[in-house]
Parts: C-alpha cells; sequence; structure tokens
C-alpha cells in the first residue's frame, strides 16, 4: 500500500505557529527559518489518505502505464482471402492465381497464390503505424482495401475476367509448381515459390535492459541489435525456410549477455495464439550457420542459440546470417511465425531476459518470476514486466531511412528523453504516435 498526505493538518498548525512567533520578541530571520520547516513538514504530515496502487495507472517518470498495455510496435494480421470471380468460371481454374499484399504506397508486404479452392491464407506482419493495406491482383490489377490491419479476417475479393492460361500453362511455369515464372521467386525449384521480407521496409530493433530481474535506468542500450528475416512458402503456402540478418549494435553492459532465438508458431485463423515449435527438436536445421557458431540450444528444442560464451562485446558491431530449414519437417507450419529474440546470462543459462510479448524458453529457471522487481504473471501469459508494467526490452520497428545506430542512446536517459512522443503513445495506449520511434532528439544519441 502506498500513502499520500493531506496538507490541510500542517497548514493550519503553520498559521498558528506564525502567529505565536510575530507577537514574541524573536527576530525575523527565525520566523523565515521556521516557516522553511514547516513546509518541509508537509511530507511527513500525520493526516493520511491510503491509495491500493492497482487501482491506479503506474506513474514512472511522469509515464502513466495502463496495466493491459502490451508496448508492441508491431501487428499480426491473420487474413483468408476468397476469390470471387465476377463471371461464370470455377474457382478449381484459379490455383496459381497470384495475389499480393501492398502497403497504401503500393510497397510489397508479401506474395501468395490461391489454392484448388480458390482461397489464400496470409500472416501479415506490419508496423502499428500501418493502417491499410491493399489486396492486389498483378494479373488482372484488381485492388482491394482493408483499413486496421490486426487481427484476423476471412474477406472475399472479386476479380476480372482473365486468361487462365497464362497463369496455369505449363510453358510459364518451369518447375511445375502451379505457379507462373513471372510470379515466382524461385521459377526452377518446385519446393519454393514466395519469398517475403519482414518488416517489408526498414529493421525490427530489438533493445534491452541486462538486470533483470531488477529495474535500472530504462535506458535501453545494454544490448542492441537490428534484424530482417526472410519468409519463404511454398506454391501451398507452407513455410520451408526462415532467413536471418542480424547486426549486432551493441553488447556493452555487463558483457555476460549471450543472445538467442525463440521461434514461435501462430496458432490457428481465429485464434492467433503463439505457442511453441519444441516438437522441431533435432530436426531444427541451420544452414549458414557462421562456421558452427550458431547452433540449437540442446536445453530448449526450437530455440537457437546466436551469441554465446565464446563471442564478446569485442566482436561488434557483429553482422550474423542464417537459415532455418523447415522444408523437412513432419509437419506443415503455414500461418506463419513469430521470431522471439532473447538474451540469457552466459554464465547462467537458466536467467533469461524476454521483451514484453516473449515468454521463456524451457532452458529457463521459472524461480526467477516475480522476483525483485519482476512481476510476470504467467496465467495471463505476461512475462518480463514492472509492477508499472515497464518492460526490460523492446521490439521497435523503424523507418528505411533511419539508421539502426540511432538506438545507440547516451547511457542514463530515459526513453522519454529520447522520444519525447512516446509518452503520448503510451497514455493514449497506442492510439496516437504510433510512429514515436521516428522523433528523437538527435543531440542525445551518440554517433549522430
Amino acid at each position: 500500500m502506498m500513502k499520500i498526505f493531506k496538507p490541510t493538518y500542517v497548514l493550519e498548525k503553520l498559521e498558528e505557529l506564525f502567529v505565536f512567533m510575530t507577537n514574541s520578541n524573536k527576530v525575523k530571520y527565525l520566523i523565515l527559518v521556521m516557516l522553511a520547516y514547516l513546509v518541509a513538514l508537509t511530507l511527513t504530515a500525520c493526516e493520511t489518505v491510503t491509495i491500493n496502487p492497482d487501482s491506479q495507472a503506474i506513474n514512472n517518470n511522469n509515464l502513466q502505464v495502463s496495466e493491459d498495455f502490451t508496448w508492441s510496435t508491431s501487428q499480426h494480421f491473420l487474413l483468408k482471402i476468397q476469390i470471387n470471380p465476377d463471371f461464370n468460371y470455377g474457382v478449381e481454374n484459379y490455383e496459381g492465381f497470384p495475389i499480393d499484399i501492398l502497403s497504401e504506397d503500393h510497397e510489397m508486404i508479401m506474395r501468395g497464390a490461391l489454392n484448388e479452392n480458390g482461397y489464400v491464407r496470409f500472416d501479415i506482419i506490419t508496423p502499428i503505424s500501418l493502417e491499410k493495406i491493399l489486396i492486389s491482383s498483378p494479373v488482372t490489377h484488381d485492388v482491394m482495401a482493408i483499413e486496421n490491419p490486426k487481427g484476423s479476417a476471412v474477406v472475399g475479393f472479386r476479380v476480372k475476367k482473365f486468361d487462365a492460361t497464362g497463369v496455369k500453362g505449363i510453358n510459364h511455369d518451369k518447375d511445375q509448381d502451379g505457379i507462373f515464372d513471372q510470379y515466382d521467386s524461385f521459377p526452377e525449384d518446385n519446393t519454393k515459390a514466395f519469398r517475403n521480407r519482414v518488416p517489408y521496409k526498414g529493421y525490427i530493433n530489438h533493445v534491452f535492459e541486462e538486470n533483470w530481474p531488477k529495474t535500472d535506468d530504462f535506458d535501453y542500450n545494454d544490448f542492441v541489435s537490428s534484424t530482417v528475416y526472410y519468409l519463404t512458402k511454398d506454391a501451398n503456402g507452407s513455410l520451408s525456410m526462415i532467413d536471418y540478418e542480424i547486426t549486432i549494435h551493441e553488447n556493452g553492459g555487463s558483457g555476460e549477455n549471450g543472445f538467442g532465438l525463440q521461434i514461435l508458431s501462430l496458432g490457428k485463423l481465429n485464434s492467433g495464439n503463439l505457442t511453441d515449435l519444441s516438437q522441431i527438436n533435432e530436426d531444427l536445421i541451420i544452414l549458414n550457420d557462421e562456421g558452427g557458431q550458431i547452433r540449437n540450444d540442446n536445453d530448449a528444442p526450437g530455440s537457437i542459440i546466436i551469441v554465446d560464451a565464446n563471442q564478446t562485446a569485442e566482436n561488434i558491431p557483429q553482422e550474423i546470417a542464417f537459415s532455418v530449414d523447415l522444408s523437412k519437417l513432419d509437419y506443415k507450419v503455414e500461418l506463419g511465425i513469430y521470431s522471439d529474440f532473447f538474451l540469457f546470462n552466459k554464465k547462467n543459462r537458466g536467467l533469461e531476459i524476454h521483451g514484453p510479448t516473449g515468454r521463456p524458453t524451457q532452458a529457463m529457471d521459472k524461480a526467477f518470476l516475480n522476483t525483485m522487481d519482476d512481476a510476470s504473471n504467467p496465467a495471463y501469459d505476461q512475462f518480463f514486466r514492472t509492477a508499472g508494467n515497464l518492460p526490460w526490452a523492446l521490439e521497435i520497428w523503424n523507418d528505411e531511412s533511419i539508421s539502426p545506430a540511432y538506438y545507440d542512446m547516451v547511457d542514463g536517459l530515459n526513453l522519454m528523453e529520447i522520444y519525447p512522443a512516446v509518452k503520448n503513445w503510451i497514455e493514449t495506449d497506442g492510439i496516437e504516435n504510433k510512429d514515436w520511434h521516428n522523433d528523437l532528439v538527435t543531440g542525445k544519441i551518440k554517433n549522430l
């Protein structure tokens, strides 16, 4: 419980003492000294009221954070598109028909193809600042807009008549996977068809405070990385390969930070829940693994160790590229994945730090949860947050035009001192200032 003091009682006593003092022979400066002392007493007055901190928003450096604020700067949109021909032509004839997901500026976000039943499913991952997407046919040039692309939806998409042989014709499909070569990213490989970049522009930056479960200065510069990854799917929409490109910009802090990746899959179309891919186990195949430096985490199936005890802060900035091959799994991953990046302690693998939308791996020692300043609530799938809902790590999507180095903050400055607009973004529960990370005070950033 927390106590807040009322000044009423102290002010009354102040007035009584002032009258007494002025009617006496005390000198004027003594009156002034006593007045200053009595003002200080307002902090310790006896008349108090009690407030339950759970009944109000938490105030940290004048920052009001609601208990259900997610801190997420990206959004998943699970979309099923059903073709609606505007002529008498069976949907089965549209198998292999390409469908594009575009931004408002007609930038490519994702490409897929209709199946024999005339529909295609997408897991569309975009920054929260993107409030509209376009469904487009590169064949017929039909376009349909969707506002507020988050959650899940099933939509019908009407297209004009076209020459189906231009899409399905064998003369235009070298690998015979049903995708017209012009729209096939791998026209000579029938196990792959489309390669989509995440994010579709810019970077995903991961910034960490390393002292969990203890709080620190929340300047988020103990560990800084930027990531781009590519999702490769086959003609049927199943995920076959993930290619990661990661740059570690800062690993100063204590020098004990390891960096890991937990791969989570998305659940059914109408739920969007995350589930771990622990059943992958040793079948998680890593390619182009930087000479064996990147390895499976044997203690946490479905996880990958990127930076381990053999690497130090002197190795950075460090560029890392590797691929995860999912094509040989005995099941299909269709709706996409969530890459949960985390820190772990090199001397104690059981100590991990994830972002507010992440979750502990199987290797983490759960006894650390709810100790010191951590207020995780496993029952509600909430981890790595303080009682004031402040996270130890953030995942921030930023524009292409901004270098990832701008997250290299000066030590000791909190988030609001670097990004003034973040306060309004948080206090409006993410409704306003969704692009707050583009508004920074450059004079407080290293290298800018």
